[in-house]
């Protein structure tokens, strides 16, 4: 599952992704930015999806990838194998609700965003090709009623 990147490759931003989760607060993006510069870089590597064109999908660690490159600071990667772009959506919201602090309306927010992005032509998930919102809900640790009423705002 996990490897080690040897080969240089091309990261790739895809926000849709990325817009899984809320973003920074500025206070939260300027203190991540001190450390980074203090640390000469950041201590855990960024987490990328290969894919079969010598690209990688990054799947961890945005804003750490984004103030890296502004300020010229190196940074390592590690390689995920994933089957599907639902695996690596589903990777990415368990791995960052686990380790931010999102509060229930957030973690709804999130919750809605899949339930409502595309998947191509599956035909296990809800008519709009995206994860059903009890699936979401699920995946996101809320009620239903939460993601539901997360769309409506």
């Amino acid at each position: 599952m996990w490897g080690a990147l040897e080969v240089e490759m091309e990261i790739l931003v895809d926000f849709e992704l990325r817009a899984l989760m809320p973003p920074l607060t500025t206070a939260e993006l300027e203190g991540l930015a001190r450390q980074l510069v203090r640390d000469r870089g950041p201590r855990d590597p960024l987490v990328v999806w290969p894919q079969n064109n010598g690209q990688a999908i990054l799947l961890d660690g945005h804003n750490r990838h984004e103030i890296c490159r502004k300020r010229g600071l190196p940074y390592s990667t590690v390689e995920l194998e994933l089957q599907s772009r639902e695996d690596a959506i589903i990777w990415i919201c368990e791995n960052q609700i686990a380790r931010r602090n999102l509060n229930e309306t957030q973690r709804a927010m999130v919750g809605f965003k899949m339930s409502t992005m595309k998947q191509g032509a599956r035909t296990d998930l809800s008519p709009n090709g995206g994860r059903s919102q009890a699936h979401a809900a699920n995946l996101v640790n809320v009620g239903e009623r939460s993601i539901q009423r997360s769309g409506q705002s």
